[in-house]
């Protein structure tokens, strides 16, 4: 029973991108621990189609207890508030079991954990699958999660209205999901890492301290984001630092801004230095207004940065700017204001359908392209140092011209 259950879980969250060399189906140790476990009904949780509002009952589920998320009636589960997740929260949500939340307000969430953005002390052993949550109403300022969690397994999830959120945590997996039907608008992004330093030790079997892998973000901000601390300066949100953060056989479109993005282009106000180091974005595929923003600010750090493997389809884009922006550039009205970006390595490099520049670099440290090719013209050996000496700043058109600025 348990396999047949399991395989319908991947057909649900299979695709193209998804399934292709992706491992989901032999990523089943995790169930056993769900045998005998209690349905989420004993806590009071009721899928009567919004009948009830599941606000209190979710939020007294126990953590370190194993906890089936079932639908039994049929219908499916609504709540209102927030639910503030315990330590050791563990959920197996079933197929066909859908939690929908009917937040429309800016900056409330329907998860958040700490409670308070205040505390300064993460949730742990959080342990969450087969979520399929849904916004009743979708809007471009609601996302589904602010939350900083250490030991985080987040895995087999379709999210509905929304994208995941905001995030800051170490030994964390995001995978094998997928955003759909969230609104076009910039704002709403795949995933907002802030940071995940200080670190705890990487579980067994994991790729990164924080890897993010096998997923499917349709969204109208950046869809695959790290290195981006809050501006909230007695929050944990604030000033943090990232290390050792893995993106892997990812798809996104991102409808309103880049694909990926990596650091801020703008001190936070009143922060000290924080780095950005040992990011890899390995197999990504996707679409948007931009392909990828690599930048600092002149309170932080960012270097070792790898591209291996990006494949970037142009089509979407109305933008006049390089596909791909690094160092001190300028996008969606902010300029990057600092100078320690680099070294940046693209390998394997893929833009189709550029409509002007496929890449703008001011002031990097060290930009190669190893291998790659922009509108069908090789770009491998390009180094800005190299091609543009006195400036080492340079773009390529579409054509594959590079021109020193």
């Amino acid at each position: 029973m348990t396999a047949r259950i399991f395989l319908l879980l991947f057909v649900l969250w299979s695709s193209p991108c998804l399934a292709a060399g992706s491992g989901a189906a032999s990523d089943t140790a995790w169930q056993a621990q769900f045998a005998g476990a209690p349905s989420w009904s004993t806590y009071g949780v009721t899928d009567d189609s919004g009948v009830t509002d599941n606000t209190s009952a979710l939020n007294s589920i126990p953590g370190n207890t194993p906890i089936i998320a079932d639908c039994p009636h049929g219908g499916y589960v609504q709540f209102t508030g927030t639910w503030n997740w315990p330590n050791g929260l563990t959920i197996w949500q079933k197929p066909g079991c859908i939690l929908q939340s009917t937040i429309t307000t800016p900056g409330t969430y329907p998860t958040q954990s700490p409670a308070l953005t205040t505390t300064l002390t993460p949730i742990t052993n959080v342990q969450y699958y087969g979520a399929q949550w849904k916004m009743a109403t979708p809007t471009s300022t609601v996302r589904f999660v602010q939350s900083y969690i250490n030991h985080f397994k987040f895995k087999y999830f379709t999210l509905d209205g929304a994208c995941f959120g905001y995030l800051r945590g170490s030994d964390q997996e995001i995978a094998f999901g997928q955003c759909k039907n969230v609104p076009s608008a910039f704002g709403n992004p795949g995933i907002r890492h802030f940071g995940n330093v200080p670190k705890v030790q990487t579980s067994a079997g994991m790729h990164a301290n924080v890897w993010i892998h096998n997923n499917n973000f349709d969204v109208g901000d950046g869809a695959f984001q790290s290195c981006q601390p809050g501006s909230g300066s007695t929050t944990w949100g604030y000033n943090v630092s990232s290390d050792d953060i893995l993106y892997e056989n990812n798809y996104g479109v991102s409808h309103g801004s880049a694909v990926i993005l990596a650091n801020e282009p703008v001190t936070p106000i009143g922060a000290t230095a924080y780095t950005c180091t040992n990011i890899t974005y390995r197999n990504i595929t996707g679409s948007g207004l931009w392909a990828a923003l690599v930048w600092d600010n002149d309170n932080s750090t960012t270097q070792n940065i790898l591209f291996d493997g990006f494949t970037f389809d142009g089509s979407l884009s109305s933008s006049n700017f390089g596909m791909i922006g690094a160092g001190q550039v300028t996008y969606g009205g902010s300029t990057a204001n600092g100078t320690h970006v680099g070294p940046v390595t693209f390998k394997n490099l893929t833009m189709t359908n550029v409509k002007t520049l496929g890449l703008n670099s001011i002031g990097v440290n060290n930009l190669n392209i190893v291998s790659g090719t922009i509108g069908g013209v090789s770009v491998a050996g390009f180094n800005p140092q190299t091609a543009c000496p006195s400036s080492n700043s340079a773009t390529i058109d579409k054509n594959g011209s590079v021109t020193c600025h």
